[in-house]
């Protein structure tokens, strides 16, 4: 393969950051305005949801997206789940009630899972090992970007203009993200075959789901149910991790957990993962509730 001159490179990492740009922050603009929308559209007791609901669908469709970019290739794969973020961000500017928001986060989960991961194996694809470090602090300063600026963002729009705003924001970006990379990232050629785990990612979603339903509706649900749709969430889970250590090319490969780094860093960013995202949903409803 022909190297890529410096300016093909930034081109291309500029259309790949603007993708993740939009992912990395849909996860903090809504925060802030959770309070306002159960107001509006008269629904406080799901309003965890219009949150969980985009980190689980991302969380599920993320290996996804590296296998189908193997087996199509990244670009097609790319402007596919941009696309798909595109649409689900039309869906809930448009939900007239916090069910059909929570389906259309869903959605925006579904295409925003693929960006954050597939924006770092395009830029591992186009830049030489030594340059990847030089690269990576595009991808650091998105995240630090939205961590910051989307909260305050959010705010802003809705206290000046609408809620559905911080959802309208990601149609421009996402255009000229598409744009930027059909122009300037060409086809790169597959390696060989790959079996994709739909099932994996299917039983996921399925168990992590309920359970988060269990945990969230617990009050509202007959004791009886909660006990059996645990036992349901758990058994799916248990059959997750039976599917994943039979299936060719697993979603989530069992082995990796022997590894006693893989255990540290997964539990340390679960743990981080935690408390920002807790800080991040509930801060802002306790001020503006409470307080």
């Amino acid at each position: 393969r022909v190297p890529l001159e410096h300016r093909e490179i930034l081109s291309i990492v500029l259309g790949v950051v603007l993708a993740m740009f939009i992912a990395a922050l849909d996860q903090t603009i809504v925060s802030t305005d959770l309070p306002t929308i159960g107001q509006e559209l008269g629904d406080f007791d799901h309003m965890s949801w219009v949150a969980s609901i985009y980190l689980l669908a991302a969380t599920a469709v993320t290996p996804l997206y590296g296998k189908l970019s193997d087996i199509y290739g990244r670009r097609i794969v790319l402007l596919s789940g941009i696309a798909t973020f595109v649409l689900g961000s039309l869906a809930c500017a448009l939900a007239p009630t916090m069910m059909m928001l929570i389906g259309a986060r869903a959605l925006q989960g579904m295409g925003g899972g693929g960006l954050i991961s597939l924006a770092q194996t395009i830029i591992a694809d186009v830049v030489a090992p030594r340059e990847r470090g030089r690269y990576q602090v595009y991808i650091a300063g998105v995240f630090m970007l939205s961590s910051l600026v989307g909260p305050l963002l959010g705010g802003f729009l809705t206290e000046h203009w609408h809620w559905s705003l911080i959802f309208w924001i990601n149609l421009p970006i996402g255009v000229i993200a598409i744009a930027m990379i059909a122009a300037f990232l060409k086809e790169q050629p597959t390696a060989r075959e790959h079996d994709v785990d739909y099932f994996g990612a299917a039983l996921m979603m399925f168990g992590v789901g309920l359970l988060m339903y269990v945990m969230t509706e617990a009050e509202d649900v007959p004791a009886l149910w909660v006990v059996v749709l645990t036992v349901v969430a758990l058994a799916s889970i248990v059959l997750l991790i039976a599917r994943e250590k039979r299936a060719k090319e697993p979603m989530l490969p069992i082995s990796l957990w022997r590894h006693r780094v893989m255990i540290v860093c997964n539990l340390s960013g679960v743990i981080t993962g935690a408390v920002m995202m807790a800080g991040t949903a509930f801060l802002p409803a306790y001020v503006q509730g409470v307080m």
